[in-house]
C-alpha cells in the first residue's frame, strides 16, 4: 500500500500532481493546491490551451466564498498523485507513485486545485502538526 503523507506548502496544503494522456505526460509535475471546499479539481485555463483537453460541459453553479461563478469542464485521461523527495542540501525530485485516478474532471479555472472529485477516491487521514497522510 502507498502511503503519502504532505504538510502545509507555502500557507496552503498543496500537493504535486502529474497530468497523465493515453501516451505519456502532458505537463510537468505542478503543485496543486489541496481544497476540500471544491468538488471538482481545476487546471488552469491558460495551462490547458498548451494540454488541449477538449471541454466536455460547462458548470454554471460553482459557488466560491465570493460569488456564483460557471466554468468549462474537461476530463483529464489520469491524475498521478506524486511525492517530493528532498535530497541534501536543496534539491527536491518529483516522485510517481501508484495513486492515481483515470478520467478526472477538472474545471478551467486560475490555479491548480485538487478537488474532491479526486480526494474522495483515497482514504484521507489529518495527523498531528498539520500533516495530512492518503492512501488507498
Amino acid at each position: 500500500m502507498t502511503r503519502l503523507e504532505f504538510a502545509i506548502f507555502e500557507g496552503h496544503y498543496s500537493l504535486p500532481i502529474h497530468l497523465l494522456g493515453p501516451s505519456g505526460p502532458i505537463s510537468e509535475p505542478v503543485l496543486a493546491f489541496f481544497d476540500t471546499g471544491a468538488s471538482k479539481c481545476g487546471i488552469p485555463k491558460e495551462a490547458n490551451k498548451v494540454f488541449n483537453l477538449p471541454v466536455i460541459d460547462h458548470d454554471d453553479n460553482v459557488r466560491t466564498a465570493k460569488d456564483k461563478v460557471g466554468y468549462d469542464v474537461v476530463r483529464i485521461p489520469t491524475v498521478n498523485l506524486m511525492k517530493l523527495d528532498f535530497k541534501p542540501p536543496s534539491t527536491v525530485q518529483f516522485l510517481d507513485t501508484d495513486l492515481q485516478e483515470a478520467n478526472v474532471e477538472a474545471w478551467l479555472c486560475t490555479r491548480y486545485i485538487i478537488g474532491m472529485n479526486l480526494i474522495s477516491k483515497f482514504d484521507i487521514e489529518l495527523k498531528r502538526n498539520g500533516r495530512i497522510v492518503i492512501t488507498r
